[in-house]
């Protein structure tokens, strides 16, 4: 018999590392994850004396501990996101080498015309471009 199935709840599958509450919440309004997320508390920031002994780092190694597939780091473009991006890599390369590690795509919004965009924006997009 037909009918529908409830909707499942979140795969334990893939973690989205986000760096505070606010990044989660515009995740979970879009509707299109179904993973869990793990707040970080931050961003790796020398100069602002943010350290990574400011982060969650043990929550998420005890998540790894669980046997994700994947990490999603949706940690931002910024060069805060970037220096804690490669710091947590470098934490799954050597302490859970199975997991996955992928980022959030970077480049052109939609409906954004070339012509408007800055160097950066241009140079990453064309780096990430995608078949079509």
């Amino acid at each position: 018999m037909g009918g529908s199935r409830p909707n499942p709840g979140p795969t334990q599958k893939t973690i989205g590392l986000v760096a505070e509450w606010d990044s989660l919440m515009v995740l979970e309004q879009g509707g299109f994850y179904k993973g869990i997320y793990l707040i970080l508390g931050g961003l790796f920031s020398p100069l602002s004396g943010d350290d990574a002994e400011s982060l969650d780092l043990e929550r998420l190694r005890a998540r790894l501990a669980e046997g994700p597939e994947e990490l999603i780091l949706a940690l931002g473009t910024t060069v805060e996101a970037d220096n804690t991006a490669s710091y947590v890599k470098r934490i799954i390369e050597s302490e859970f080498p199975s997991v996955r590690v992928s980022r959030l795509a970077q480049g052109m919004p939609m409906a954004a015309d070339v012509k408007y965009m800055d160097q950066e924006t241009l140079r990453q997009s064309l780096k990430w471009r995608q078949p079509l």
